[in-house]
């Protein structure tokens, strides 16, 4: 998937909600609700914010769908950040494309992806080259190991566009602790100063994945955490509104399911 023409790109640590929760009311699941199931706790809650371990500045690799992945298993395991790059490398060997959303669930299943500091490559075209060392490998392939116990564990696709339950299902589903995998199509009002996608625009031709990590009813909107760094939007995350997530915007939505014993 394409991304616009940036700086170079890097990896830290986001503030606290990103500046885009109220902090204050921020509400997952109890865990009495969440061994029920949501489903029979009857209520979803009105704030739902999943926050993962750290942000990433993709800058002008086309590696979103590795960062958007790695965002995802840090929030559903809740893991130390991972390696966005191990992941770039495993799928393209080096050569510097983008891949489908379907290729990076794959890679993920054979290869794993390691912990930063084993693969702590910058995000430059050079790093994107760097190949992973064998202590790399090894603790990527321990990973796959142990958090994906089944070939179902990973993804499975959630209802098709202007399905009437999408609000519904997506709410139900980030209530559950589990991030929404999502591909979308860039468009004019897409870019640094973005905080809230309520008039698209024109639509580019380019995709890009990103990550849906919560949702505020109060703003009638969900929480996009991209992979564009800190200084874009709010912190990194932007709000993408109930009524625009129903639209061709987003072409395509993931979830991964409940990993075992979760």
């Amino acid at each position: 998937m394409a991304s616009p023409a940036r700086p170079a790109g890097r990896r830290g640590r986001p503030p606290i909600a990103a500046g885009v929760v109220d902090t204050g009311a921020r509400s997952i699941v109890s865990p009495l609700a969440r061994r029920m199931g949501v489903e029979l706790a009857g209520v979803l809650p009105s704030v739902v914010h999943l926050p993962p371990r750290g942000f990433v500045d993709q800058g002008e690799l086309e590696c979103c769908v590795s960062c958007a992945l790695a965002a995802t298993v840090e929030v559903l395991y809740g893991d130390p950040p991972r390696a966005p790059l191990f992941h770039y490398h495993a799928v393209r060997a080096g050569h510097l494309v983008g891949m489908t959303i379907e290729d990076g669930i794959a890679a993920l299943r054979r290869a794993g992806i390691c912990d930063q500091p084993r693969h702590p490559a910058p995000f430059t075209p050079e790093g994107a080259r760097t190949a992973p060392s064998a202590e790399a490998r090894r603790e990527a392939g321990g990973w796959r190991d142990t958090r994906l116990r089944t070939s179902e564990s990973i993804t499975g696709p959630l209802p098709q566009l202007f399905d009437p339950q999408r609000e519904v299902e997506w709410k139900r589903t980030l209530a559950e602790g589990r991030p929404i995998l999502i591909e979308f199509e860039l468009t004019e009002a897409y870019g640094p100063g973005l905080k809230r996608l309520d008039r698209p625009g024109k639509g580019t031709g380019r995709l890009h994945a990103a990550v849906v990590i919560g949702y505020e009813d109060r703003e009638r909107a969900f929480i996009v955490h991209d992979s564009r760094g800190p200084e874009w939007f709010v912190g990194g995350q932007w709000w993408l509104p109930y009524e625009v997530a129903l639209t061709p915007l987003v072409r395509r939505a993931f979830a991964p399911r409940r990993p075992r014993g979760g």
